[in-house]
Parts: structure tokens; sequence; C-alpha cells
């Protein structure tokens, strides 16, 4: 079986699964706790040796570095000085993950050395994670499918699995994680559903990828519609367009860019990327839209700042 094949069934969620329709319990206060581990190390350090096994996610912050999630924390990239840089502490396991102009929202589990229960639940960081939040769900809720708001409250999660406040299914959050509702998702007909992407700054548009093609909705989940057909693998916002990747049925791997004003979607240049190493994850930076960074399976890291015109490598099979 080509590995892209047995990918999309760890980008996509069967929405079938989902379709519990019976009312949450109601949800508790929101909790936040502040963490943070003794250490007389500097919290980010430079690094001339760095390996990543797997990518949970990307995304630029608001000083235009990009961050990487990964099994062992955060890994953060900074252009200026084409340098790379990782965490001393908090090296945990992030899942979902998703930067916002202050920090970013996480889920996953911690690590071996950590006093945090496991799974994390949902939790926002400061710009790095050296101080992390513990929302809501600690010790409940793993959410592998996250999107968030760049400069809002807005948070939706997939939940695959009941909680003590959710069913399963997919959820919004207006207030940063502390309520949730069940949006109706009407208009929605695939069959299955996982990455989500937010608009940086209408909260209320929400983009998914399926199978099926990218769905869209512009009232927080409650009516969606097709914009583009085919099996989507990433996607990511920007103020005026999504950038999204696919993989066709003969397993040819592209990345496309749809313009929220003319409803038109256009390719984009990418490297010739084998049928066995698809687009997980694409970021773009809120600073320059023409920059924008895409990981693959094995897993590279490569960005553009000319939308595609050039590619610079910054991870390749895993190593710098």
């Amino acid at each position: 079986m080509r590995k892209w094949t047995i990918f999309t069934f760890s980008i996509l969620f069967l929405a079938s699964c989902s379709a519990d329709d019976s009312t949450p319990k109601e949800d508790t206060q929101q909790e936040t706790i502040e963490n943070s581990e003794e250490s007389n190390q500097p919290f980010l350090v430079e690094t001339d040796e760095l390996t990543i096994e797997h990518v949970h996610g990307i995304g630029y912050n608001d000083e235009n570095e990009l961050l990487v999630a990964t099994h062992n924390g955060i890994k953060v990239y900074r252009d200026v000085s084409a340098s790379w840089f990782e965490t001393t502490k908090n090296l945990h396991d992030y899942m979902g993950f998703q930067v916002t102009k202050d920090g970013f929202y996480s889920s996953g589990h911690p690590n071996n050395d950590s006093s945090l229960k496991d799974p994390l639940g949902l939790i926002k960081a400061d710009q790095y994670g050296e101080e992390l939040n513990l929302i809501k769900f600690h010790g409940e809720s793993d959410f592998h499918f996250l999107g968030a708001s760049y400069s809002g409250q807005d948070v939706y999660i997939i939940n695959e699995q009941a909680n003590s406040s959710l069913n399963t299914g997919f959820y919004h959050s207006s207030d940063g994680g502390g309520d949730w509702n069940k949006p109706i998702m009407a208009g929605f007909d695939a069959d299955t559903y996982g990455m989500i992407a937010v608009h940086p700054s209408n909260g209320e548009m929400v983009a998914l990828a399926t199978r099926e093609g990218l769905f869209v909705s512009e009232n927080a989940g409650d009516t969606f519609s097709k914009w583009t057909e085919g099996m989507i693998t990433a996607l990511a916002f920007s103020e005026e367009e999504i950038i999204y990747a696919t993989v066709s049925d003969e397993g040819d791997i592209g990345l496309h860019s749809f313009n929220l004003s003319n409803k038109k979607s256009t390719p984009l240049p990418i490297p010739y990327l084998d049928y066995d190493n698809p687009i997980t994850y694409i970021a773009v930076s809120q600073q320059n839209p023409n920059q924008f960074s895409i990981v693959t399976y094995d897993p590279d890291i490569l960005q553009t700042t000319d939308r595609g015109e050039n590619w610079k490598p910054l991870i390749q099979d895993g190593k710098m």
C-alpha cells in the first residue's frame, strides 16, 4: 500500500464517527494553570545539529520566525540569520499545533519528566512555549485536529473521543477554549474530515480538509460549501487566500492558492515530490503573504518567499 494512502487515515477522521447529536454535558469553568520547569539554561538555544523525526504542525509567529512542533518540543527557524533554535524545557509531544499572534494553541502528551497529566488537553502557550496555560480537558483529551484564528479567540477542534464535557465531533469556541458549541455543519457532506484552518482575522471563516475536497464555512461552521474537489492533505489561510495541498488519484502532489475574493484556484510551483512524500503541513507568513513553508511526510521542510518560484530546504529527511 502506498505511503500516502496510509497517510490518508492519519490526517482524515471519519465524519460518520462524529455524528453523535446528543447534548454534551455542561462545560465546566475554564482552568488556567501556569507550568514552568526549573532550569539554569536559557529557554531557547541555537543548534547546529538538529534531527526531527515527526512534525505535528508549523506556523509563523509575529516575529516572522517559523515554529515547528515535534515529538520533543518546539524548534524555531530564524530566516534573518538562517539558523535553527530549540527549547531546553517543556519538551512535550505537541499535537494540533496552531501559532497565534501571542503564542500558540496545542494539545498532545507531556514528556516523561513532566508532572503534567497525559494527555495535555487544550493548552495555550506564550511565544515559544516557556509558559503553558492549561485551558481545558487536561488529562482527558488529545486533539490531533485543531485550528485557531491568528489574531482572535476562535478555536476549533475535532474531538475523536468523548470527554467529561464534549461528545465526539466538530466543536467551536469563540472565547479561546473556555466554552464550546457544536456547529450545525449544514452542507458538509464529506465522509471524512481532518486538518482545520481558520482565517487569521475572521474567526468565523473556517476550512476543513477532506478526501472529497476543500469545505469552507463563513459562519463558524453552521453552514459549509465545497470550494474545490479532490483529496486535500494540508491547508493554511492568509488574509486573502487559502494555500492548500492535494494528492491526485494517480499520486501526483500539488500546491494551490484559492483566492477568497474571486473564488478561483490557481496552481503554485513546487519542487518535485515523490508520491510517497506528500505535503502534511503548510504555514503562511502573516507579515509576507508571498512567504510560506511546507512540511512533507519524510519530513522535509521547504520555504519560499516568492510564492513558490524558488524554494529553500530548511530540513531534509529530518536533518538540517
